[in-house]
């Protein structure tokens, strides 16, 4: 496995913090109402250019299905 090294040069992760554009991406199962929440802290309380990926994991109780109705007119 390669192993993964931290940014050393701070004119590097300056950059990164200051371009304010991140896609987060979470794993949901059967948890709406967290994934929810969680979803909108992100797009509502964060600044900056933020996107958001909301991974199913298979979750038997439609949860998955009633995420994409909720945030389906979502651009981010």
């Amino acid at each position: 496995m390669e192993k993964i090294t931290p940014v050393k040069n701070q004119n590097i992760k300056n950059h990164i913090l200051r371009s304010n554009k991140f896609v987060f991406v979470i794993l949901h199962y059967q948890t709406l109402d967290e994934t929810i929440h969680e979803t909108q802290h992100i797009l509502d309380k964060l600044n900056g250019d933020n996107r958001v990926v909301i991974v199913d994991n298979a979750s038997p109780n439609d949860s998955g299905v009633n995420l994409k109705k909720i945030f389906s007119n979502n651009q981010n």
